[in-house]
């Protein structure tokens, strides 16, 4: 879906069910878990007044990778 000037990404629930991941939605909260045990969580959030789910994604490892090939 696309939303112009939208200041901010949106997370499809569909597609993170799609890929294995499990929410669970309550007590103005969502846990986004690895599997159906919810013993793995991945993410738990907090609903804001919007009656929106914030959340940035930040990798802990910053990291670069190079390759490169030797032609025999």
């Amino acid at each position: 879906m696309l939303v112009p000037r939208l200041a901010r990404n949106l997370l499809s629930v569909g597609q993170r069910i799609e890929h294995g991941f499990f929410l669970l939605f309550g007590e103005y909260m969502v846990g986004i878990f690895y599997d159906r045990s919810l013993n793995n969580l991945v993410v738990s959030v907090k609903q804001r007044g919007n009656k929106c789910f914030p959340h940035v994604f930040k990798s802990r490892n910053q990291i670069a990778l190079s390759a490169n090939m030797a032609h025999n």
